[in-house]
């Protein structure tokens, strides 16, 4: 064989069993694709959001029916595969499916076996969704979900402090005529403040990424424009559990992230902004009380503009910060494990 024809014949590595060479990578997703899968998660985590967070067994069955028929459709037309699926994901994906297939047996001993049964519903529901972002994430890459998710959670915060700031403009909270402490806690539309608290503190490192991360100047603005309102909604939940999921979570963010002086400016923003508004709420014990009356009324008002303020000086700060670090390269330290991803 020539010398020629050795560079030009794939190696044996190169060559599967069947002496054939590999697939060549699929192509990078459209825009198209990647706005649609961006939607699709937004849709789902803002609707289970409005809709009580999905607890109710009519919520999540409707979310669990159609995952599934999504799932059929896409294993009948060849759109799923569990041979491009990573192997951690089919070992969750395994204990899910053992939890539902137990919680499911469980009817049998169980003193209720209705309530089990729904239990074995939710847990359904769970591998469903998570076959289904896997889908996504094979035609749609991870960014496009995870920004869905961060800008419904962005939204659920909005929701709810709208609610506390200008309550005629939305739907009234039932919660606080179940339970009396609702009313200083802000659950809104989750109906749980401990609830609420969970997708806040989810929300946080997300929003952090995306305000360091996102592809333009823009994005990056919309999302640092939303930290102060993370750390305002979470100071009205007065869930201390939730308060330090929030913590734990940017840490951890901090420490794993390979460009983590990226992150300087909106950790900076969200600091220095949820500080500003935690400081006035608390300076308003009628609207941090979540009273109804004239007092309440007018500092809900006084808060609304306040946060509009900061809002919009988080926004032109990481503007600002952009532009300074376009003309100046930061420094990548490394990641925890030595290991720095591109």
């Amino acid at each position: 064989m020539s010398k020629v024809q050795e560079r030009i014949s794939p190696s044996p590595d190169t060559r599967d069993s069947a002496g054939a060479s590999p697939p060549a990578r699929p192509d990078r997703p459209s825009t198209a694709t990647r706005w649609a899968v961006g939607a699709i998660s937004f849709g789902l985590i803002a609707y289970l959001g409005w809709e009580g967070g999905g607890f109710d067994p009519i919520v999540y069955g409707r979310v669990g029916i159609a995952a599934w028929w999504v799932l059929l459709l896409g294993a009948g037309i060849g759109a799923l595969s569990l041979a491009g699926m990573p192997r951690p994901a089919k070992w969750v994906g395994l204990a899910l499916a053992g939890f539902a297939l137990w919680t499911a047996l469980s009817m049998i001993w169980s003193e209720s076996a209705d309530r089990s049964a729904q239990e074995a519903a939710r847990a359904a529901t769970y591998l469903a969704l998570l076959l289904v972002a896997l889908m996504l994430r094979r035609y749609g890459g991870l960014r496009p979900i995870l920004a869905g998710v961060a800008l419904a959670l962005g939204g659920i915060c909005v929701l709810a402090l709208l609610q506390r700031m200008e309550p005629n403009w939305l739907p009234e909270n039932e919660t606080i005529s179940l339970v009396g402490a609702a009313r200083a806690r802000l659950n809104f539309p989750v109906n749980s403040w401990n609830g609420l608290a969970s997708l806040l503190a989810m929300a946080m490192p997300l929003t952090l990424l995306f305000a360091a991360r996102a592809p333009n100047r823009w994005w990056r603005a919309l999302a640092s424009a939303g930290l102060p309102l993370l750390v305002l909604a979470m100071y009205l939940t007065i869930s201390r559990g939730g308060a330090v999921a929030m913590g734990l979570a940017v840490v951890v963010l901090v420490l794993l992230s390979p460009g983590r002086g990226a992150l300087l400016a909106p950790l900076g923003i969200a600091t220095g902004g949820g500080a500003i508004l935690v400081a006035t709420a608390a300076a308003r014990p009628a609207f941090t009380d979540g009273l109804t009356d004239a007092a309440g009324f007018a500092q809900g008002d006084q808060m609304l503009w306040i946060s509009i303020g900061v809002c919009a000086l988080a926004a032109a700060a990481s503007v600002a910060a952009s532009l300074i670090t376009e003309r100046v390269e930061l420094p990548r330290l490394p990641a925890i494990g030595g290991r720095e991803r591109a």
